[in-house]
C-alpha cells in the first residue's frame, strides 16, 4: 500500500468522523433545544398557575374578611337600635298602684316630653288619611322634577304636630306643596305596650 492510499483512507475516515459529529450536533440542535424550551415553558406555566392560584386564594380571603367586617358592622348597628327599643319599652313598664291594685302608674318620667323615632316603638304610626301633594303647576309647565324630605312629629292622637323640611328642590313650589299637605295627614299613633306615644317620621316625596 502506497502513501497515496494511506492518505486517502485517512481522509475518508476523517471525513466520516466530521460527518458523524455534524450529524450529532444537528440532532442536538433539532431535538435538544426544543426539549429544553418546552421544559422551560412548562416550568413557567407551573409558576404562573401557582401565582394565579395564590392570587385567587388571597382574593377569596380578602372577600371573606370584607363579608365578616360588614356582618360585624351590621350587628353593631342593629344592637344599639335593639337597645333603644328595649329602653323605650322599659319606660312604659306598668305596675299596680298602691290602692289595692285598682289603678296603674307609669314608672317613666314625664312621657309628654318624649318623642320616639320609628323603629324604637312596638308599632310605628300607620297612615289613615294621607293625601299626596300635587306637583306644582309651574314645575309641570317647565317639565322639572323635584324631591322633598320632611320630618313629621305625630302626636298621641295621630295628628301631625310639627313639620320640618330636611331637604327640598328649590323653586317651583315643591316645598310648599308638601308642607301644606303634610299638616292634613292623619295616622294611627305609634304604640309602646299598647300606649299611644309621640313619634318622629321621615317622609320623602318625589315629583317626576
Amino acid at each position: 500500500m502506497n502513501i497515496y492510499s494511506l492518505l486517502t483512507q485517512n481522509f475518508l475516515k476523517s471525513k466520516f468522523v466530521i460527518w458523524a459529529a455534524a450529524l450529532a450536533l444537528n440532532s442536538m440542535i433539532y431535538f435538544l433545544f426544543p426539549l429544553i424550551s418546552y421544559l422551560s415553558d412548562a416550568r413557567n406555566r407551573g409558576l404562573n398557575q401557582a401565582k394565579e392560584t395564590q392570587t385567587k386564594i388571597s382574593v377569596i380571603h380578602i372577600e371573606d374578611e370584607k363579608k365578616k367586617e360588614k356582618k360585624k358592622l351590621k350587628m353593631q348597628e342593629e344592637k344599639p337600635r335593639e337597645n333603644r327599643k328595649k329602653e323605650s319599652a322599659d319606660r312604659f313598664r306598668l305596675k299596680l298602684g298602691a290602692a289595692g291594685g285598682a289603678g296603674a302608674m307609669v314608672e317613666a318620667a314625664d312621657l309628654k316630653n318624649i318623642i320616639y323615632n320609628e323603629g324604637e316603638v312596638d308599632r310605628d304610626p300607620v297612615k289613615l288619611n294621607c293625601p299626596q301633594p300635587v306637583k306644582p303647576p309651574a314645575a309641570s309647565a317647565a317639565g322639572v322634577s323635584g324631591a322633598v324630605e320632611l320630618e313629621l312629629v305625630i302626636n298621641e292622637n295621630g295628628s301631625v304636630e310639627s313639620v320640618k323640611v330636611l331637604s327640598a328642590t328649590e323653586g317651583y313650589g315643591f316645598k310648599e306643596s308638601c308642607v301644606n299637605i303634610a299638616w292634613q295627614w292623619k295616622f294611627r299613633p305609634a304604640l309602646i305596650k299598647n300606649i299611644p306615644v309621640r313619634c318622629r317620621r321621615i317622609q320623602p316625596f318625589r315629583f317626576e
